[in-house]
């Protein structure tokens, strides 16, 4: 009963062995194909045109900010919309039934 997993072994590790060579085989019978030179594939206009001209990047795209660097700008940012968020849920609280039309707007929201 020892025998048994060892002829197992031996035959996974000769599989494996066949498959490395087949893929070895497969590769070297590949890299003997002829490719056409890459020259011959460009044609002659594209040879003598004119490179591109080239431009530079805007600085915004190179420059990274971190946000620890902007930390005070965007809490200021995030305190004007929160106090322009409330003045605007105070104002539609102070609103009549009476105010809003039947679409549910007043003349006073803008659309």
């Amino acid at each position: 009963m020892t025998e048994r997993p060892m002829v197992h072994k031996s035959r996974k590790r000769t599989n494996l062995i066949f498959a490395a060579l087949g893929a070895i085989a497969t590769l070297s019978l590949a890299s003997c194909t002829k490719i056409p030179e890459l020259d011959e594939a460009v044609p002659n206009w594209v040879r003598r045109a004119d490179y591109p001209e080239l431009t530079k990047l805007d600085p915004s795209t190179t420059t990274k900010v971190l946000p620890q660097d902007r930390s005070e700008e965007i809490e200021q940012e995030m305190t004007a919309r929160q106090n322009n968020l409330e003045r605007k849920a105070n104002w539609l609280r102070t609103l009549d039934a009476n105010d809003v039309d039947q679409n549910g707007t007043s003349d006073g929201i803008t659309r």
